[in-house]
């Protein structure tokens, strides 16, 4: 990554991709990708919630210049509650959520100053380039758990079809 703007493309890319899953049936949305697996829908709580996490913790503060307020948490309780918190909500409140956290992730890196992405923050070290470069692996790690689910599911249809 070079510029300021490849990096905050890089956290664009899940709109789109949130977007596409807006005309997915409710049974799609709430099948898991696999036997002991997440659903689509749980996929996208997930990254909804940590998106507000990091948003509040550490980027909206980084953006303000104040200091970090990430508590440290049981990543296995974080997604469990995760999990269980995006099937209580509709799929399209789910997707619009998750599309205003990364929206608002992204304004606040238009408003963090090039030169201040390296700047490590907070006793975890966090930077913004770091950030980006985690949640770049992330984001595409779980986009290709739903796209593999999606092309797999399209193909048994066309069989039986």
């Amino acid at each position: 990554m070079t510029t300021k703007q490849e990096k905050i493309s890089i956290m664009k890319e899940l709109i789109s991709f949130v977007e596409s899953l807006k005309p997915l049936d409710e049974t799609t949305w709430s099948t898991p990708w696999q036997e002991g697996k997440w659903s689509p829908c749980e996929i996208i709580g997930h990254i909804a919630l940590w998106d507000r996490f990091f948003y509040e913790g550490a980027i909206l503060r980084i953006a303000q210049h104040e200091p970090l307020t990430l508590k440290k948490v049981d990543f296995e309780q974080f997604n469990r509650e995760a999990s269980e918190y995006s099937k209580t909500v509709s799929k399209d409140a789910l997707l619009e959520l998750t599309i205003q956290n990364r929206a608002d992730i992204i304004a606040a890196l238009h408003r963090i100053p090039d030169e201040e992405y390296p700047i490590e923050h907070g006793s975890g070290k966090l930077s913004v380039d770091s950030y980006i470069e985690d949640f770049k692996y992330h984001d595409h790690h779980h986009m290709d758990q739903i796209k593999r689910f999606l092309e797999a599911k399209s193909s048994h249809n066309v069989i039986q079809a």
